[in-house]
């Protein structure tokens, strides 16, 4: 096994890094300074906490508006549901087909004369 190497390296160089060594482990930097996360050769190993303070306000703001989407679609699923001017409220009679035991009848009629075309 051989020793490893550490290297400190902004991600826009990392990524530009053709070939990365795998005996080097490489402390990779977002441009703020902040840890990107840590890899031996091309293989994360880890991590450093991100501080996510400031994007809590953003996911808050984001949950409040699915939620509000929710609402809207489930109201608008339940008026349709309720409207019977829509193919809810409609039966086979009123289209003109068959209901279930006039089909019954048709079928058993063809199994007994032979079957389907």
């Amino acid at each position: 096994m051989a020793i490893l190497k550490f290297r400190g390296i902004y991600l826009e160089d990392f990524e530009q890094l053709e070939a990365k060594d795998p005996d080097t482990r490489y402390l990779v930097l977002n441009p703020d300074g902040s840890v990107y996360g840590e890899y031996i050769g091309d293989k994360l190993i880890g991590i450093r906490p991100i501080d996510f303070e400031p994007r809590i306000g953003d996911l808050e703001l984001e949950t409040a508006r699915l939620d509000a989407e929710v609402i809207r679609v489930e109201q608008k699923a339940d008026t349709h549901i309720e409207d019977l001017n829509n193919p809810h409220g409609v039966n086979s009679g009123q289209v003109g087909a068959y209901n279930k035991q006039e089909m019954n009848s048709k079928l058993e009629k063809l199994e007994i004369d032979g079957g389907f075309l």
